[in-house]
């Protein structure tokens, strides 16, 4: 088993994957369907508590949320979510910002939320999963290698979130980790 915090813009390729788009857009690693199908291992996704995670997960489907919600209420029913308290993780939070990530947006939602999965069951592998340059190195938003750099899963804020045991990548990646 293992634990996947799944960034709004991998969300939204799930589903546009699953209402029949063009799978993989230009600009994604690969195909996001194969991150939330497949077992061995099996997959859960950890939302907040608060609704933060749920909330921007709805954002990326519009006017769908017929969908979402027949998609959340199924993925609850089977047991493929985990919903947990976040607490504020302030002092590994902290030197995620002196690295340039962004203040004030909702990812860092998904970075307390892993850290929060770590902490409640440390010995289940986490994953946080995006092909956002914010997660990996957010000085480098405008270079012409970001692609590069979210492929390879480096960078200074990957590496720091990695200190802490999560581990941050692109779909591809997760994928090479973890096939179905």
């Amino acid at each position: 088993m293992v634990h996947v915090i799944i960034d709004a813009n991998v969300f939204k390729a799930i589903f546009e994957e699953d209402i029949g788009m063009d799978a993989p857009r230009p600009g994604r690693s690969g195909s996001a369907t194969p991150v939330w199908i497949g077992n061995p291992p099996k997959r859960i996704a950890v939302m907040d508590a608060g609704g933060q995670i749920e909330a921007e997960w709805r954002r990326q489907v519009g006017g769908n949320s017929e969908w979402f919600d027949a998609w959340i209420s199924t993925q609850m029913l089977e047991d493929r979510i985990l919903t947990v308290t976040v607490t504020g993780h302030a002092s590994t939070i902290k030197p995620l910002y002196s690295l340039g990530f962004p203040k004030g947006i909702v990812d860092i939602w998904y970075v307390r939320t892993a850290y929060e999965a770590k902490s409640t069951k440390a010995e289940i592998p986490a994953y946080l999963i995006s092909e956002d340059i914010e997660f990996y190195d957010p000085k480098k938003k405008a270079s012409k290698n970001k692609a590069e750099l979210i492929n390879s899963g480096k960078g200074p804020v990957a590496k720091e979130i990695g200190r802490n045991n999560v581990t941050v990548c692109c779909i591809s990646r997760f994928l090479e980790m973890h096939p179905n």
